[in-house]
């Protein structure tokens, strides 16, 4: 194996773990809770403590307050991703993504402090980490164009499926951390890793190839011969053409349909773990256990998507156009379809655990689709377009908690719950319809800066 060739992989790896990072930050909450609140409560329930058997503290917060403290995280989140485009445009993916984790884990170790004084303390410094640990997940689209070809992008960015494994190991240990040293040890635990992924990132992580001290110039020139066609304009300082982007029918299909995928993920990554603990009774380390296998398929899936969907592409099989189409059809409408199997079913275990073992396994074909589908229409504009995106999408994470709060709060019900299904199944194939019908991966206008339009449009859309 050439070094070129390990220096991707090591990249690959280092974005794969540091979205693990980013997501085990965000969701050791999920499951942390279900061990912090004494049990369901209905009602204008306190914020005061208990101390249970265990000598640990537990809390009266009824369902809005649990929602509230669950959504928190992302009330400033969604507008950090624009911003962390722009940071990391500006100052390279390095900087952006390793700080952002960095002091998203020092937060980390002082939420059990701000959960002893109140939820409301609680929220608030969750609303913070969710603003500073945001600002990482558009930063990779900056270095992409410069390491990867673009008939491989399609498999390197399935790190972003770093998510859901940071989502599987969060909920598969911090089960057993719970049973043995107590909930407030998830919250250190998972900052540790922090720490210790920041030091590697340091170190092993590059903006370009040229800004490697490892590479010899021969191994720089392979991996800027096979990007050339999709940064170009990386030697040229352009500005960003805002009007046209946000003008954009493209980008607004794109948008959208991230938003559905993002409703999706979050319903089953928030609310899993509560609905099985809650509904069907299982233990915190079974509930931790049992809430990690989704995810682990939902890369297995992605994976498999992936290096199948880029061979279509590269074999001019199908259009990139289609292929993310086709990735779309499957991660929105077929897993609304099994939204409303949950709806009708959920209370029954076996059925339960089937379908949203299956609706995460097919919602990872979506990073074949619109995620990957912003590098196509705009390689030099990648990264702020996926900020834009996160704008809107992950609004779900605060959306969907309010939601549910409202509507499960003194009727925490099957009924209830079926609502919520119905609502997010319907979310999820109109998202997806419309971009089916809108969407086109024929680079924009706009990516490039007008003396080389003719030049660099008609290099790119040789691959579309």
């Amino acid at each position: 194996m050439s070094k070129a060739v390990s220096t991707v992989i090591t990249l690959y790896l280092m974005c794969f773990l540091g979205y693990s990072m980013h997501y085990m930050l965000l969701t050791n909450l999920n499951i942390a809770i279900t061990n912090m609140v004494d049990k369901p409560s209905h009602g204008n329930a306190s914020h005061h403590n208990i101390t249970t058997d265990t000598k640990e503290e537990k809390f009266h917060w009824n369902e809005v307050q649990q929602g509230v403290v669950l959504g928190s995280v992302f009330w400033l989140l969604w507008l950090s991703h624009p911003v962390g485009g722009i940071f990391a445009q500006n100052f390279g993916a390095k900087r952006v993504f390793g700080f952002s984790i960095l002091l998203g884990s020092a937060i980390n170790v002082l939420l059990p402090i701000a959960a002893a004084v109140n939820y409301r303390l609680l929220a608030s410094l969750r609303m913070i980490q969710g603003c500073i640990v945001g600002l990482s997940f558009p930063s990779t689209f900056v270095a992409v164009p410069h390491w990867v070809a673009p008939h491989n992008r399609g498999k390197f960015l399935t790190c972003f499926l770093g998510i859901s494994f940071g989502s599987a190991v969060t909920y598969f240990i911090s089960g057993f951390i719970m049973k043995f040293y107590g909930w407030k040890a998830v919250f250190y635990s998972i900052a540790g890793l922090g720490f210790v992924w920041c030091a590697a990132w340091k170190h092993l992580m590059f903006d370009k190839p040229e800004y490697h001290p490892r590479l010899s110039i021969e191994d720089r020139k392979t991996i800027q011969d096979k990007t050339q066609g999709a940064q170009f304009s990386s030697r040229v300082k352009i500005p960003v053409p805002w009007r046209r982007i946000l003008l954009s029918l493209i980008v607004h299909s794109n948008i959208i349909g991230q938003f559905g995928i993002m409703w999706t993920i979050f319903v089953i990554t928030i609310y899993a773990p509560r609905y099985m603990s809650f509904f069907h009774h299982l233990t915190p380390e079974r509930t931790g256990v049992w809430s990690s296998f989704p995810h682990l398929f939902r890369i297995v899936v992605s994976l498999c998507f992936a290096v199948y969907s880029d061979r279509l592409i590269k074999k001019q099989v199908l259009s990139t156009t289609t292929v993310r189409k086709l990735a779309t059809f499957i991660s929105h409408v077929l897993t609304g379809l099994l939204m409303i199997c949950l709806a009708y079913f959920g209370h029954i275990l076996a059925v339960a655990e089937i379908v949203i073992f299956s609706i995460m396994g097919l919602s990872g074909t979506a990073a074949s689709g619109g995620i990957v589908g912003l590098i196509d229409i705009s390689p030099n504009f990648g990264a702020i377009l996926q900020g834009l995106c996160g704008v809107c999408s992950h609004t779900a994470g605060f959306l969907i908690p309010t939601l549910v709060g409202y509507l499960t709060l003194n009727q925490d019900t099957v009924e209830q719950w079926q609502k919520v299904f119905f609502i997010s199944a319907a979310i999820s194939i109109l998202t997806g319809l419309q971009f089916i019908f809108i969407w086109d991966s024929r680079v924009q206008e706009w990516n490039f800066v007008e003396e080389k339009i003719k030049e660099d449009k008609k290099t790119l859309n040789e691959i579309r």
